[in-house]
């Protein structure tokens, strides 16, 4: 018998019980020994390093350190050293996002 699909008469038949004072002790107990507590699992918790990891994820994200990187390229190819400026801050904005993520999750 499913439990949230049968009527409540059944329900309390089958658990021995007229639905005014409950079930005893010693049935609780004989349950709580058959069934294990009425608790839901706790979800395994990320690690910070996962939560940082997963920040980088976003398509958007993925597409910003791909112009980082096409960027830099640029840069070591080019002879003035302010060329560095503009990957780095990609970069920096990046990395700022990830974290703000992470300490919201």
């Amino acid at each position: 018998m499913t439990e949230h699909g049968a009527k409540v008469e059944e329900l309390l038949s089958s658990l021995g019980t007229d639905g005014q004072w409950g079930l005893s002790r010693a049935q609780a107990e004989e349950m709580l020994g058959r069934v294990g507590p009425n608790k839901l699992g706790e979800a395994r918790k990320k690690s910070n390093l996962a939560r940082f990891i997963d920040q980088f994820k976003d398509a958007m994200i993925i597409i910003l350190l791909i112009a980082a990187l096409v960027s830099f390229i640029i840069a070591f190819n080019g002879n003035d050293p302010m060329e560095f400026i503009e990957p780095g801050l990609i970069v920096l904005i990046v990395v700022l996002n990830a974290l703000m993520g992470m300490i919201q999750e």
